[in-house]
């Protein structure tokens, strides 16, 4: 009776570590679906985001310029030097603007909405206009045409020195 019974306690044993052992991998499994599908997720919202085109660029500034992050907002301006100097420039204007939106920024200058317009593109000359309508906190809003230029990787940048 006790081999039986030890056969019967061994099998029982088995079965509950090889169902253990297949809820882990089930799990595992479930996490490495879920992690994958997240990734395609993220790559797709992505896309919208790293829109290389005139449009694309005025969206990405104005919703980093409303989300308070002004480093992302700056490093879509264009600026002459070499890129230590821009990266160094940008950081520092990126610092100046925390701080002023920090320190209590006025309603009629803190950006709450926007809405594009008409875009004009010259590929020829790498340069191009968006009219975009700006609306602020205090309720005002006001037209602006915001230039463009391509730089020599073809890559589209507010242009602020026009």
């Amino acid at each position: 009776m006790p081999i039986v019974c030890f056969s019967v306690t061994l099998s029982l044993r088995t079965s509950r570590y090889a169902r253990a052992y297949n809820l882990i991998i089930e799990k595992n499994m479930k996490k490495a679906i879920f992690c994958v599908l997240m990734t395609l997720l993220l790559l797709a919202c992505g896309k919208g985001q790293g829109d290389n085109t005139p449009k694309g660029v005025v969206t990405q500034y104005a919703e980093a310029i409303i989300h308070g992050k002004y480093l992302e907002a700056l490093n879509l301006v264009y600026f002459e030097g070499s890129e230590e100097e821009v990266q160094e420039l940008r950081e520092k204007f990126a610092n100046l603007c925390e701080e002023v939106a920090e320190t209590g920024m006025k309603d009629s200058d803190r950006l709450v909405s926007y809405e594009l317009g008409e875009v004009e593109v010259n590929e020829e000359e790498g340069k191009a206009t968006v009219v975009t309508t700006l609306s602020y906190a205090d309720g005002h809003s006001k037209t602006d045409t915001l230039k463009l230029r391509k730089d020599e990787q073809g890559q589209w940048f507010i242009d602020e020195e026009e």
